[in-house]
């Protein structure tokens, strides 16, 4: 039971890489048994076991109810919900929460996992550079499909690395980044995995985890500059000399090579369809009634408002805005609080300036693309790499 524990969690990181190594695609036509995470079936089959003990806290039980009346509700009225990537989104993320609270003698490779997650987020980070030197995708996605011109292109290419997809690796990346800072690490080795992070985030070509990336980095030195009284004088200098060297370098890399080069030629906002998804589709609330926005509306009318605003053409790329077009702002809101308690308990030792270091960039993060409204593990990787941090936090990094 114990190895598939940690199977389950090492497919959590692994499972892009290990279907592309088998030849298996998932896409809309794929059977709906394979486009479930295997982590889901192993977890269910460990908590079936008869020697499993397990607890089940007032928030695995509201975020069961939470999870289960969104489901019901949108599967009753037909509304268009991605159901495999909904389960992958709000149900894992559940399981792997009463499983960190389980007994620890069931967790007893977290020292393991450790190694594990940040070796082979290193590993993830330099395929991103062999990528981007010799201009090839391990993992190619149907975007690269569409627009192959553009994989050569110096400025547009985007390297997806192990996770596949470039907004996938942003995101997992800048995690890594928040808990690189809040780790009780030496200096010299906190820049070195900084600098390691957000070379490949430049590599990823994705521009809002870029400048989000940047601004936390720099929010944390800054914060421990001018605020945190438990800094010495002496190393309050070497924050200025190391947050002064990192805008420089990457300044630098922005300006005078093709790294980040979608950031440079198309700024954080353009006209470009990625932009305008983001922000061209809150025109559609301007037409929905009160009615719609609380209890969602059906897909004829999203689709007609759509094309009326002439949207048509773009993905809504904000979990938030499409769960609440599906199934209104009421529903949304409790789905979103379960997951939000979970949470909540699980770094409730933390001080607010750790919260807002790890969960203010995950949130932005994950609200600037599609993430878990398409299926993104997004919430089951913040939770392991808390479990991670709370179990052993002078050695989450190597």
């Amino acid at each position: 039971m114990h190895y598939v524990i940690l199977i389950s969690i090492i497919l959590v990181f692994t499972q892009t890489l290990l279907f592309s190594l088998l030849g298996i695609k998932i896409n809309n036509s794929s059977p709906f048994i394979l486009k479930i995470a295997p982590s889901l079936y192993l977890l269910i089959a460990v908590f079936l076991h008869p020697k499993f003990k397990f607890y089940v806290t007032r928030e695995v039980a509201f975020s069961f109810i939470a999870f289960s009346v969104f489901f019901l509700y949108s599967l009753l009225l037909n509304r268009d919900l991605y159901i495999s990537g909904y389960i992958n989104s709000f149900l894992l993320p559940i399981l792997f929460y009463i499983l960190f609270f389980s007994k620890d003698g069931y967790l007893r490779f977290s020292n393991f996992l450790i190694y594990f997650v940040i070796i082979f987020m290193l590993a993830n980070c330099f395929e991103a550079y062999l990528e981007r030197i010799f201009h090839f995708k391990l993992i190619k996605n149907i975007d690269d499909i569409r627009a192959s011109d553009k994989i050569l292109n110096a400025l547009s290419f985007r390297s997806n690395a192990f996770f596949g997809h470039p907004l996938a690796n942003g995101q997992i990346t800048s995690l890594c980044i928040s808990f690189i800072l809040i780790s009780y690490n030496k200096l010299r080795k906190k820049i070195l995995y900084l600098l390691f992070f957000l070379l490949a985030m430049l590599c990823f070509n994705t521009r809002f985890s870029i400048v989000l990336s940047l601004i936390t980095v720099s929010f944390y030195f800054l914060y421990n500059i001018f605020s945190n009284r438990k800094v010495y004088p002496r190393l309050r200098r070497k924050y200025i000399q190391v947050i002064f060297f990192i805008l420089l370098f990457f300044t630098f890399l922005l300006f005078e090579t093709n790294l980040g080069g979608r950031l440079m030629t198309e700024g954080l906002y353009g006209n470009d369809s990625s932009s305008l998804a983001r922000t061209d589709v809150l025109a559609i609330f301007n037409f929905l009634s009160i009615k719609d926005i609380l209890f969602g509306a059906n897909d004829q009318l999203i689709s007609f408002l759509m094309y009326r605003t002439r949207t048509d053409n773009l993905i809504i790329e904000n979990p938030f805005i499409v769960f609440t077009l599906k199934c209104g702002i009421v529903l949304t809101f409790f789905l979103f609080y379960s997951q939000y308690l979970m949470i909540k308990r699980s770094i409730k030792s933390w001080s607010p300036f750790q919260k807002a270091i790890v969960l203010l960039p995950w949130i932005l993060n994950i609200s600037s693309n599609i993430s878990i409204a398409g299926g993104a593990m997004s919430i089951s990787y913040l939770l392991i790499f808390i479990f991670l941090y709370n179990r052993n936090e002078k050695n989450i990094l190597i």
